[in-house]
């Protein structure tokens, strides 16, 4: 997975919401808007739920 573009959206009160496009084709394929993936930053790390708002295949 790779990060193409982030943005961030607000940060307000120590919650800062970030826009984030990711280059993932396996996911891509057989996901659906408001499903989760789950990113772990290493094997030991802790698990951070994403909830996918919208996918663009051709991209």
């Amino acid at each position: 997975m790779k990060i193409l573009s982030k943005k961030t959206l607000c940060d307000s009160g120590g919650t800062k919401v970030t826009e984030m496009w990711v280059s993932a084709p396996d996911i891509s394929r057989k996901t659906k808007p408001g499903q989760f993936v789950v990113l772990m930053v290493n094997e030991k790390g802790e698990r951070i739920p994403l909830t996918i708002v919208e996918k663009d295949p051709s991209r």
